[in-house]
């Protein structure tokens, strides 16, 4: 499945992924992740449930912590 996740195109192996998921997958922390698809928020809730679709671009924003 092809998508784009902050403006660079990603092949994804699974057809059926969840954010979650892409967010497990990137390695990012579960808590202060921001994810937004196709210029939506999906809120943090929704993330086990919401599914990747072929040409979704989603924007994915961590918090970095320090000074």
């Amino acid at each position: 499945m092809h998508v784009k996740i902050n403006d660079v195109p990603v092949q994804l192996p699974d057809e059926d992924i969840t954010i979650k998921e892409l967010i497990e997958m990137r390695n990012l922390p579960a808590t202060g992740t921001a994810v937004a698809v196709n210029d939506r928020l999906v809120p943090r809730t929704k993330h086990d449930i919401h599914k990747v679709k072929e040409g979704d671009i989603i924007t994915l924003i961590s918090v970095a912590y320090g000074g």
